[in-house]
């Protein structure tokens, strides 16, 4: 059909000139090839008008370890931040980036990561991303997943004393018991403890044939810490419990103290305090 076309359009330009008429059949057959032309150039802008990204080219993933050891992403605010999360958004195309958790290890190890359009389905394939992109909103995304390799940025140690801030102090109840009027869950060295998710407690240690209830003044008090990981099933004290802890790198503690000795002193007490201030008056 085409051929019969062209052969058509000979005979019409040669009966054309053979009438004088070549100047009309000129302008009309110069027609098509200015739309031709302008169709090319319009094909040729929106060639040039396509955006191409790699989407994991500036994408910074940094992981850490909370203190019960789960892994967890630095900044989540990361994403917005990448070259292909600002032109996408520019264009109303909204992307997510999408891997497991659990496939990250450790330092230096790889992780498959993908980058999804949310007009489609999570299960899309990267080929159907890559395409429905590029024809919906003009981006060319150079690939729509990869292996990544984790970084990772642990918090810094703190080095510590658990026993910071104590300063205990005795007094007598009603009946002349002597007891320990200090919190000493609202001391320094036990908040940092608390902050860092640490399971360690204190334990006293009294003089021989007494306990807390039998206590005078002038007893010599000894508490250490305490460090039980499973929750009372295995208990390490002491020195132990300190190595232990550090072995456990992500607590991120240094403990500089295992023990302190405490004399018990009624000369600073709340009830001295009162008896001086009754004596006063």
């Amino acid at each position: 059909m085409r051929k019969h076309f062209i052969l058509f359009s000979a005979i019409v330009m040669a009966a054309a000139l053979a009438t004088g008429c070549g100047n009309t059949t000129s302008t009309s057959s110069s027609t098509p090839a200015a739309s031709q032309t302008e169709s090319s150039s319009e094909t040729e802008s929106q060639t040039q008008e396509l955006i191409e990204i790699d989407p994991f080219e500036d994408l910074n993933l940094v992981f850490y370890h909370q203190h019960n050891g789960e892994i967890m992403e630095r900044d989540r605010g990361i994403y917005s931040e990448t070259k292909c999360y600002r032109i996408c958004s520019e264009h109303g195309c909204n992307m997510n980036y999408r891997f497991d958790m659990d496939d990250v290890k450790g330092e230096g190890e790889s992780f498959p990561i993908r980058i999804v359009c949310t007009d489609l389905s999570s299960d899309a394939t990267d080929e159907e991303n890559i395409n429905y992109v590029k024809e919906k909103y003009g981006i060319l995304l150079t690939q729509a997943s990869m292996d990544m390799v984790a970084k990772f940025e642990e918090d810094p140690i703190v080095e510590f004393d658990p026993f910071e801030d104590w300063d205990l102090v005795y007094t007598t109840d009603m009946s002349g018991e002597i007891y320990c009027d200090t919190d000493i869950s609202e001391c320094k060295g036990a908040h940092i403890i608390s902050e860092h998710d640490c399971p360690v407690g204190y334990e006293a240690i009294y003089p021989e044939g007494k306990d807390e209830f039998s206590l005078t003044e002038g007893d010599i008090i000894k508490y250490t810490i305490v460090y039980s990981p499973d929750h009372g099933e295995t208990i390490y004290k002491g020195e132990e419990a300190k190595e232990k802890i550090e072995e456990y790198q992500w607590y991120r503690l240094n403990i500089t103290r295992t023990e302190y000795e405490s004399i018990v002193d009624l000369s600073n007490s709340s009830s001295s305090s009162e008896t001086e201030e009754t004596t006063e008056e």
